[in-house]
């Protein structure tokens, strides 16, 4: 059973693989080492035959599953790209990498997305097989014109599915479990 601890959750639990981003004050930004502690878990349990299936989440105090990941961390990419730190390409590199490993995972893997999910957060979310997203997610961070942004209005091309779940449905684990299981 794989188990981490710090920025990045990893456990088993029957037969899914668990992976929780706790990282709540940075609004679970990624650093190069969540990056690599999801690509060291993800390719452990990619073999691993009691691992049926993976699910990520975000941790923090608000929204049904927390808010998902708002992205890389800007502070970091900032202070390396400042100063020639050579970690901002191996960050880029091993993120592209990660989410190539996603989007071929020989298991099913599960994004809950809730609150902010923006830049490396769609980049983790984005090749899941399934993605569960909250009405939190369309209203904060799916469309920002602002920024220009814009909501797509064409459906995904792929075998890829999404699930919208009303505020009220995702309000404990064991509803957001089997709207999953329901979408599978």
């Amino acid at each position: 059973m794989t188990e981490m601890t710090g920025e990045v959750l990893a456990q088993v639990r029957g037969q899914v693989g668990c992976i929780t981003l706790n990282r709540p004050k940075a609004l679970n930004a990624l650093s190069l080492g969540m990056v690599r502690d999801l690509m060291a878990v993800l390719l452990d349990w990619q073999h691993d035959p009691r691992v049926l299936a993976v699910a990520i989440r975000g941790s923090n105090k608000e929204g049904a599953f927390g808010a998902f990941c708002a992205g890389g961390d800007i502070r970091f990419l900032h202070r390396a790209g400042s100063t020639g730190n050579p970690e901002i390409e191996d960050f880029f590199t091993e993120e592209y990498a990660l989410n190539h490993l996603i989007h071929n995972y020989s298991k099913p893997y599960i994004a809950f997305m809730d609150g902010i999910v923006m830049g490396g957060g769609m980049g983790i979310s984005q090749g899941a097989a399934l993605r569960i997203v909250t009405a939190a997610v369309s209203k904060k961070s799916a469309s920002q014109p602002s920024r220009g942004v814009r909501r797509s209005r064409t459906p995904p091309q792929n075998s890829q599915k999404t699930a919208v779940i009303p505020a009220a449905a995702s309000a404990n684990v064991e509803n957001q479990m089997s709207c999953a299981k329901k979408a599978i």
